[in-house]
């Protein structure tokens, strides 16, 4: 008998360290924030799902995809670590290069107007909050996904601050569904309208005399997108957040250009709206999203003519360190380091306004082919040389 307290006693002393171990090696939370309610004070025990954005094209309401969900402290706060790899949360990311992208909805569980009252045009409104970001696939050193990571490209995410939205009008053509007597049911979305084609800005591309330039947009090449939800389908659009839309096709677009060309480089990005439904005890309650979908694989070029510092005496008023000399016959080529030349403005139809960043990265490249004039030809760079500028300028 003492033998066995005695064995017992030692696999207690070796599961300390272990258990230990264990919880060191717990992994952080993937995302963290704090929920607020209209007034400012901290959301206890409020509800947090993330969600998979809507990409659906179907015109009648499907569910939206949770993949978590979690409940507020006592101060507000939450988080959730990765969400488990399956197949559904998987092909997510795989369709759109690795980067998920996904909503973080926040509910107080319960209705705000009275149950059962039947009222419309006086019922208080639905409390929730609503924030978008994004994150990374890990992969292994054999390729294989891992976990999901924090996305360093996606808009920084602020605290959920709850906001109300008004009861739908009783005519909504929604399919009858039970409501649980103390939380609401959702939320469905469907898309509403014919998608947006706003223009993604890929670079800014400069040439002076006796030079030209190709540029190249594919596979690995991104942009970042604000998203936003609204009370009404065209108006009152919030900007609360951003989606990552990553080439994952394979395909690539470019660009070759002449001398003296300073122009904006665009293409496509597809953007839908969706009319989303939240079903409560007495009343349905829907709002309106603004999702980017994809690259669509296309080449413009600005109007506006940028050459305002080509050939200028900016030129030499730049540090020595951001200056570049390149003899005749040669050429210069960017690849590889990222960098945000600016953020530009969209609109879609539908009247929700956002910016759309987009950068280099692996395969959006410049390459520069200088003339055989017996003279030096100059690339400089905003904020840096020609390998890490946001923006070049040529001389």
């Amino acid at each position: 008998m003492r033998r066995a307290r005695l064995a017992m006693l030692a696999s207690s002393v070796l599961l300390v360290p272990f258990m230990q171990a264990a919880l060191a090696d717990s992994p952080p939370p993937l995302v963290s924030s704090i929920v607020y309610n209209p007034d400012g004070t901290p959301a206890k025990n409020a509800t947090v799902k993330m969600l998979l954005i809507p990409t659906t094209d179907s015109t009648t309401l499907v569910k939206q995809t949770v993949i978590a969900t979690t409940t507020t402290d006592d101060s507000g706060n939450f988080s959730f670590i990765s969400p488990n790899l399956d197949t559904t949360v998987l092909n997510a990311a795989l369709q759109n290069g690795g980067i998920l992208n996904v909503g973080l909805l926040a509910m107080p569980d319960y209705e705000v107007s009275p149950p059962g009252t039947g009222v419309v045009d006086n019922a208080p409104d639905y409390v929730f909050a609503l924030e978008y970001t994004s994150f990374k696939l890990q992969q292994t050193q054999f390729n294989v996904p891992s976990e999901f990571v924090p996305d360093d490209e996606a808009d920084q995410l602020n605290p959920l601050t709850m906001v109300g939205i008004p009861p739908a009008d009783p005519s909504f053509d929604a399919p009858p569904l039970v409501a649980n007597p103390v939380s609401c049911d959702g939320p469905y979305t469907r898309r509403v309208g014919d998608p947006s084609y706003p223009q993604s800005p890929v670079m800014d591309l400069h040439t002076y005399l006796d030079m030209s330039a190709q540029a190249t947009y594919g596979k690995t090449a991104d942009s970042v997108i604000g998203m936003g939800w609204s009370r009404s389908w065209n108006n009152g659009w919030s900007v609360d957040g951003s989606a990552h839309v990553a080439n994952s096709n394979g395909s690539s677009v470019g660009w070759s250009e002449p001398d003296h060309f300073a122009h904006t480089l665009s293409t496509k990005i597809q953007v839908n709206e969706y009319d989303t439904v939240q079903y409560c005890p007495s009343q349905t309650y829907h709002y309106y999203q603004s999702v980017p979908q994809k690259w669509i694989p296309s080449t413009y070029v600005g109007t506006a003519n940028l050459s305002g510092r080509d050939g200028s005496s900016a030129f030499w008023a730049q540090p020595i360190s951001h200056q570049n000399d390149f003899a005749p016959r040669s050429h210069f080529k960017r690849d590889s380091t990222k960098g945000y030349q600016f953020t530009a403005g969209v609109k879609t139809p539908w009247n929700f306004s956002a910016d759309i960043r987009s950068g280099f990265s692996t395969n959006v490249t410049i390459y520069y082919s200088f003339g055989s004039a017996n003279y030096t030809h100059n690339l400089f760079g905003r904020d840096g040389n020609a390998s890490t500028a946001t923006t070049i300028y040529a001389y």
